[in-house]
């Protein structure tokens, strides 16, 4: 009787034993799993919570840019009725821009157009950057065109009649060359058969300093002086002098319009008695 109770006593608690053993290891890896699932998460939340910050301050840093306009200016700045003006300007950060009036939209960020107003114009160059924008103005100046001058007449008879001299002057020089002495000497014995007083005014084109073209005038207008002088013309009938480049009768753009404005001008101031 006692074997019988001791033997079962030692089947139940093999039993205990084997039970035991056999759960330990699934309990275990369950703790493990939860351990893990649990740090997955705290990672991912702290993922989730630095991409949050970092897209945050992406779009502060966005909000932060602002537009900037480095060059806007325009050259000339000053022309007459006819002639075009080239606007260049220089941006940063800038996602649109446009040129107010007439222009509109731009392309590019940087860049130039030529332009030809018809009046005194401001413009202004608006650049943008999401909501922000910054602009710039400037005014460009449109004359008047020259005045018309009236022609020359083919002869001096009266008080203001006035020829061009087509004296082909060297380069930057005040000698006159041997193809104008028949013209000059020409001009010489009509001044002394019809007793006229006369200027001469000496003119060139607008290349060069104002200083050097307008002492260039002058010695070209002496250079003519003389030579009437030394054909019998009186010296108290002349009257020689210049205005460098500041009476152009045609725009100096072309070789064709500068060659126009190179000369020399006789006109009569009166008739002698």
């Amino acid at each position: 009787m006692l074997l019988r109770v001791f033997l079962c006593c030692m089947f139940f608690c093999s039993v205990f034993w084997h039970s035991a053993v056999a759960l330990a290891p699934k309990n275990s890896i369950k703790r493990s799993e939860s351990l893990a699932g649990k740090t997955l998460r705290d990672r991912s939340d702290s993922a989730i919570t630095a991409l949050s910050s970092d897209a945050a301050h992406l779009i502060d840093s966005v909000a932060d840019v602002q537009p900037k306009i480095l060059v806007f200016e325009a050259h000339p700045s000053k022309i007459r009725v006819g002639e075009s003006v080239t606007l260049r300007w220089e941006t940063e950060n800038t996602l649109k821009i446009g040129i107010l009036p007439q222009i509109g939209t731009v392309a590019h960020p940087n860049g130039t157009r030529t332009i030809r107003p018809a009046t005194t114009t401001t413009y202004t160059l608006v650049a943008f950057h999401g909501e922000a924008f910054i602009e710039q103005k400037l005014t460009i100046v449109v004359e008047p065109p020259l005045p018309l001058i009236p022609p020359p007449q083919p002869d001096l008879f009266n008080p203001g009649d006035y020829i061009v001299l087509d004296i082909a002057f060297p380069v930057n020089r005040t000698e006159l060359p041997y193809s104008a002495h028949d013209m000059l000497d020409e001009l010489a014995e009509k001044l002394l058969a019809k007793r006229l007083s006369v200027e001469i005014v000496g003119h060139t084109d607008s290349k060069g300093s104002s200083r050097f073209n307008y002492n260039l005038s002058v010695q070209r207008a002496a250079a003519v002086k003389k030579y009437l002088i030394r054909r019998g013309v009186p010296a108290s009938w002349l009257r020689a002098y210049g205005v460098g480049s500041n009476e152009p009768i045609t725009r100096n753009k072309t070789k064709e319009g500068r060659e126009k404005n190179r000369r020399i001008e006789v006109k009569v101031i009166k008739v002698l008695k």
